[in-house]
């Protein structure tokens, strides 16, 4: 069972380790002191990641849960893509389905 709490509409961007990881080692060659912003520039609501999740294991049910009142986050990554030539490649579909894979692999 996966809880939401509220309806799900807040909006989270969803960064993938990998592409962290790939953006890291790009600014640190680089160089320079820089406001890095780490983000896909593409955001999902709650409800979204929770039916994503749901679709790839079946037999989970969602349960909305009280309320949610954190705020959403969108972010403009137009100054981190041009400064250091670098986007997220791993999908928001694709990082939750390789995630999931290795959760149930017992590693």
């Amino acid at each position: 069972k996966i809880t939401v709490y509220g309806n799900g509409a807040r909006w989270q961007d969803y960064l993938h380790v990998d592409d962290l990881v790939d953006l890291c080692v790009i600014a640190g060659k680089k160089g320079g002191n820089h406001t890095v912003i780490a983000a896909t520039g593409k955001s999902y609501s709650n409800k979204i990641l929770a039916e994503t999740i749901a679709q790839q294991i079946p037999g989970t049910a969602i349960e909305y849960f009280g309320e949610d009142s954190s705020a959403s986050f969108e972010f403009d990554v137009t100054a981190t893509i041009d400064r250091y030539q670098w986007h997220a490649t791993t999908n928001f579909e694709t990082g939750l389905k390789n995630y999931i894979q290795h959760a149930n692999s017992g590693l």
